[in-house]
């Protein structure tokens, strides 16, 4: 099961995960496919405003069975909606699939 816990407090918000989907093997876990896209998408959309100089802070460290993506979205609003469209897939994705993607609001 991939565990998140997501706090959004002000102008921040981070992720950490932890664990599998094991919906279906490697290769053809769907679970896995859909989350792994998310996080990516997120993780170059937090890099490309960093570099760009639009945000402040953002951190992302993924070592696999563990990730940790921090965005500071103060003042971005972009960056704002980025993080709400990602929670709110992230949401869908643990009520279609609640025993393999767990997700706590911080």
């Amino acid at each position: 099961m991939i565990q998140c816990h997501i706090s959004i407090n002000g102008n921040s918000f981070q992720l950490l995960a932890t664990g599998h989907a094991n919906y279906a093997e490697p290769g053809k876990d769907i679970v896995c496919a859909a989350f792994s896209t998310a996080t990516n998408l997120l993780m170059n959309f937090g890099k490309r405003c960093k570099d760009e100089g639009l945000i402040k802070g953002f951190i992302a460290q993924d070592e696999g069975d563990f990730l940790h993506i921090f965005i500071d979205t103060a003042g971005v609003l972009a960056a704002v909606a980025m993080v709400d469209t990602f929670y709110s897939l992230l949401s869908d994705l643990a009520e279609q699939y609640p025993q393999y993607i767990f997700i706590d609001l911080l």
